[in-house]
């Protein structure tokens, strides 16, 4: 069985070293490198060949950002992690930056504190649980012999970097008129996603009209600290306002809300009209906020007016709620596998039968829009869209 072979790139030794540490301590992990700075590492990719590069977002006098574009464009398939302190606001948005430039997912930086304890190895198990999905091959503990880790997809096709700023929809679906609620098909999206998720978000909110005329309500797995950098981002890429969700909002037509990081979202109906609630309850699938404790919530409220749209993400999350959502009377969508970075949440509905339709990202916000438009127009060239796989 081969190695994953990994080059670590980050400008402070003690760090480089911990992590180092860290990862020999799981079989069928390889460090082939282990360089300071950006202009070494890209010399080093061709010398060493790895599998995965692990790339500090925080290094001074180094272009992080122009170095992952010029990864991007000779390597499109290798996968790009970022390290990122856990806690520092101050690079939340960077890290959002690297991923829209082509980075896969990020992980989070070993504390100087970090020690053969409890503690250190719940520390290195979330580090492993953000590197498995890339490694090509399962990997296990080297030292106490746990169960192995599924092999997870590789991703296939990975974007070359950003593009220009994306125009925003601002075409009216003008045919559309005369609408009446008596007929609304589907009364809300809400999406679920994770790893590959920022990205994928600019590209399916990014596709819908001004007049969207449903509310979307969004789980994405990250730390508090990032989703509201996020909310802002996805905010000037799309013609619907974007913002991260509080206590209380209304869910209104074409309104976009993202759950906080750090806690769970739901929806409930309150004096005739749909609120956001956010809890601190335990987390579910090691998530807070999680995919099912939203779903679930969208499942009592909307039943059969429900739309699940599950995009790239690693693990299960969302398919408990999914199967809520489908006995009442809900419908599911979930991106392809090609088009995923990791095809986990998306990838345990398909395989269950729980989809609906399975999707490349690049034709999901046409056809969402079409099935949330159904019912709502009575022109004689519009007619109901069948869900159909």
């Amino acid at each position: 069985m081969s190695n994953t072979r990994i080059l670590i790139v980050d400008g402070e030794a003690a760090s480089r070293n911990q992590l180092r540490k860290i990862l020999i301590d799981f079989g069928n992990l390889e460090i082939v490198g282990s360089v300071s700075n950006c202009r070494l590492a890209r010399q080093k990719i061709p010398q060493v060949n790895p599998d995965i590069v692990v790339l500090d977002v925080d290094m001074p006098d180094t272009d992080v950002i122009q170095t992952i574009l010029d990864i991007r464009k000779s390597y499109p398939d290798l996968p790009v992690l970022m390290l990122c302190s856990h806690n520092e606001n101050k690079n939340a948005a960077r890290v959002l930056e690297a991923m829209a430039a082509g980075a896969n997912d990020y992980l989070p930086k070993v504390p100087s504190s970090s020690k053969k304890t409890h503690a250190g190895a719940n520390f290195a198990d979330e580090i492993l649980a953000k590197i498995r999905p890339f490694c090509p091959s399962p990997v296990k503990r080297r030292k106490n012999g746990s169960a192995r880790i599924t092999k997870t997809h590789l991703p296939q096709e990975v974007s070359a970097g950003p593009s220009n700023e994306q125009p925003k929809n601002t075409q009216p679906r003008s045919n559309l008129t005369n609408r009446d609620k008596k007929h609304y098909q589907i009364d809300i999206l809400a999406i679920g996603v994770s790893t590959g998720g920022p990205e994928a978000l600019t590209k399916l909110l990014s596709g819908f009209a001004y007049d969207f005329p449903v509310p979307i309500v969004i789980v994405q797995h990250m730390p508090a600290e990032f989703t509201g950098i996020l909310a802002a981002r996805l905010n000037t890429k799309t013609a619907l306002a974007v913002s991260e969700a509080q206590d209380g909002d209304f869910l209104l037509p074409g309104k976009i809300l993202l759950a906080p990081g750090g806690r769970h979202m739901i929806v409930r109906r309150e004096q005739g009209q749909y609120r956001i609630h956010t809890h601190f309850g335990p987390p579910e699938n090691s998530c807070r906020p999680a995919a099912d404790v939203l779903f679930r919530s969208i499942a009592e409220c909307y039943g059969p007016h429900s739309l699940l749209s599950v995009l790239t993400g690693m693990g299960q999350d969302g398919f408990l709620g999914a199967q809520k959502v489908k006995a009442s009377g809900g419908k599911v969508m979930v991106q392809d596998e090609k088009s995923s970075v990791v095809w986990g949440m998306p990838g345990a509905l398909a395989r269950a039968d729980l989809a609906d339709q399975i999707l490349p990202l690049e034709k999901m916000s046409k056809k969402i829009s079409e099935i949330v438009w159904a019912g709502r127009s009575y022109t004689s060239s519009q007619t109901p869209v069948e869900f159909s796989a």
